[in-house]
């Protein structure tokens, strides 16, 4: 077996798995009345697609109300936290935001682990064990952008995804700057403010917040697993 087919095949054989974990667990969270983090994202993406903004208070707390004719397990939870997210990372979550919550939640993580498997694996299979580690366990567990912006630093086409989560974009830009990276992620940020620039002033209104009100947000290096 060729090493390109090996790491493919072992990016499949672990998204599989993880996509696996994915639907058991996240289908826990949402029986249990709480909420991973892909699910802010999808649900954001379904109230834009709509013509809402998910990035005002009085839309995002009383979406559950304006889509009581939308049965899917997505909307049942009560979600306590505005929303954190920027334009970019709702817009890719647009054709997700087409499927039902927990469907569209594994693929997103299974989309993550290939790509983040076949990216650290390019100079050999044995770095393969860091989908073991707690980081992207949390990742996994939660529906996290992480996986997908590691595997950006390798894999330039997944450049756009950096401005998806500004405060784990940002870094990896700095350590490693592009080209490629900066027109991708001035595309996916600079197009939709020109045609909606209110989201920006909503957006920074709401991580300037009381984070932590409703929720804990305690820094990632005071926590077992990191961020």
């Amino acid at each position: 077996m060729s090493d390109r087919r090996a790491r493919l095949a072992l990016a499949s054989g672990i998204a599989m798995v993880c996509a696996i974990y994915t639907w058991i667990q996240h289908d826990y969270f949402i029986v249990h009345g709480s909420a991973p983090d892909s699910l802010y994202l999808w649900r954001a993406a379904q109230l834009m697609t709509h013509g809402l903004d998910p990035w005002s208070a009085a839309v995002w707390n009383n979406a559950t109300t304006a889509f009581t004719g939308a049965h899917d397990a997505g909307w049942t939870v009560r979600l306590v936290d505005p929303l954190y997210y920027p334009m970019p990372a709702v817009l890719l979550w647009v054709p997700l935001s087409m499927l039902p919550f927990l469907a569209a939640t594994t693929l997103f993580n299974s989309i993550g682990a290939f790509l983040f498997v076949y990216a650290v694996t390019r100079d050999g299979l044995h770095r393969a064990w860091l989908c073991g580690s707690m980081p992207f366990v949390f990742a996994m567990r939660f529906g996290q952008w992480s996986p997908l912006i590691a595997a950006a630093v390798v894999l330039p086409a997944l450049a756009a995804v950096l401005v998806a989560k500004p405060n784990l974009g940002l870094p990896v830009f700095v350590s490693a700057p592009s080209i490629t990276a900066a027109i991708a992620c001035a595309l996916l940020l600079v197009l939709p403010t020109l045609i909606a620039p209110w989201w920006v002033r909503e957006w920074i209104a709401n991580v300037s917040g009381a984070l932590g009100r409703s929720a804990p947000h305690p820094a990632p290096v005071t926590m077992f697993g990191g961020a």
